[in-house]
This record gives structure tokens, sequence and C-alpha cells, in this order.
């Protein structure tokens, strides 16, 4: 299965905006969330969530930049890709920013840092929207990373049973 595919990117994608979600939409539970009680429960796995898509970020960054000088590419998927990249970076740079602050000591204590820290989070999750848009416009507009498809020949096939 690996063979077909020519970099890791796409694997860890799917974490790291997996995860960039879930805790970006935590985040907005914990704001809109009146009950204490219930703010508890979301908390409890948010540590979990943001030190693994800490990780998945960083790896994703890291292939995706492989990707970026590896990957065969012509002058205007180049200009897409470039775009992509940036917009990863960003994200990237403000999810692991959120994260840092998340764990750091001072977090627990001072309410500015978790406000700023929520912040982010959301910011995060915006910034994902957009950087998947681009990679995707990669994907099925350009087929950057992927092989081309069989031809059809005769009739082809159709769903119509």
């Amino acid at each position: 299965m690996f063979e077909i595919i020519p970099n890791s990117h796409p694997i860890y994608v799917k974490f790291a905006v997996t995860l960039i979600v879930l805790v970006g939409v935590l985040q907005l539970a914990l704001w809109f969330s009146a009950s204490a009680r219930r703010q508890v429960g979301l908390v409890q796995g948010m540590p979990w969530l943001v030190g693994v898509g800490a990780l998945a970020v960083i790896a994703t960054i890291v292939s995706g930049l492989i990707a970026y000088y590896t990957v065969a590419h012509d002058g205007p998927s180049h200009v897409v890709m470039t775009n992509h990249k940036y917009w990863g970076i960003a994200l990237a740079c403000v999810f692991v920013l959120g994260a840092g602050l998340f764990f750091s000591s001072a977090y627990r204590r001072k309410v500015s840092l978790q406000r700023a820290t929520g912040a982010l989070f959301v910011l995060a999750l915006v910034l994902v929207v957009v950087t998947a848009s681009k990679g995707s416009q990669l994907v099925y507009g350009h087929g950057i990373g992927v092989e081309s498809l069989p031809e059809v020949t005769g009739d082809g096939h159709d769903h119509h049973h």
C-alpha cells in the first residue's frame, strides 16, 4: 500500500486535522457552556488531545515540507503548493503556540493565558479549514501526489444496476 503514496504527508494530515478540529470545537463548547460541571467534563480530555495534536501537527509540517521539495509538480501547481505551505506553517505556529501556553505552568493561574490559549485554538480551527481547502485544491484540482487513473476502454462502468 505505501509504495503508491509518494510521501507520508497525507497520512499525518488526517490525524492533525482531526485533533485540531476536536480541540477547537471543545474550546467553543467550553466558551458556550454555562454549567461548571459540564466544563470539567469537557476539560478532562483536552491535555491528551492538545498534546497528541501538537505532535501530529509537527509531523504533518515536517512531512509537508519534505513533500514540497520532492513531489513532482508544474508551475501553476507550485503557486498553489507554496500558498498551502504558508497557510500550513501559520496553522502549525498558532496551534503549537496554543499547546505551549496550554501546558505552561502559568496557564492554570492566569485567566488571561487561558483566554489567549482558547483564542489560539479557535483560530487554529479556522486556519485548518483554509489550509485543508488549499491542500484539497492541490490533490483534486492539480492532481499532485496521485498516480494517474487507468484509461477507460469500452463502455466503462456505471452504477445504474
